[in-house]
């Protein structure tokens, strides 16, 4: 999102920008979830925040996962598989890896923040918990 040329295509498009260092900018980033999903909007939030790093597993942070309580609204979890690997920090943005990359996406069970009365640390927990037990979490 902060690439110049780019910045412009996903504001266009509709995308959220996340969240920065800056404390408040979390919560303008789950107001805006909110807001979109209240207009009937998907939402796809990657809970890693960031592009992977080639065979590391990153770890989960709790902005998806507020958001999906505060708006109370289900989760559902996705375990995606690029092989090979493409759009990780190592690889050029714009370089296609060859062969080209075959995607593999799974849904796992949607979870309602309401079992885990609306609080993100549970919901967060329990959706590691799954990728863990699949090993698609480190």
């Amino acid at each position: 999102y902060q690439r110049w040329w780019l910045k412009p295509l996903l504001k266009g498009s509709g995308q959220i920008e996340g969240a920065s260092l800056q404390p408040l900018s979390a919560a303008r980033v789950v107001e805006r979830a909110i807001e979109r999903l209240r207009e009937g909007a998907p939402l796809v939030v990657f809970p890693e925040s960031t592009r992977t790093e080639h065979g590391r597993k990153m770890p989960f942070h709790r902005l998806a996962f507020e958001i999906a309580s505060r708006a109370d609204v289900p989760v559902v979890p996705l375990v995606i598989r690029c092989v090979p690997s493409y759009l990780s920090k190592e690889n050029p943005l714009l370089r296609l890896p060859k062969p080209v990359p075959v995607l593999t996406v799974s849904m796992l069970p949607a979870l309602d923040p309401g079992r885990f009365d609306n609080d993100s640390r549970q919901l967060c927990d329990r959706v590691r918990s799954q990728y863990r037990e699949l090993g698609a979490l480190g």
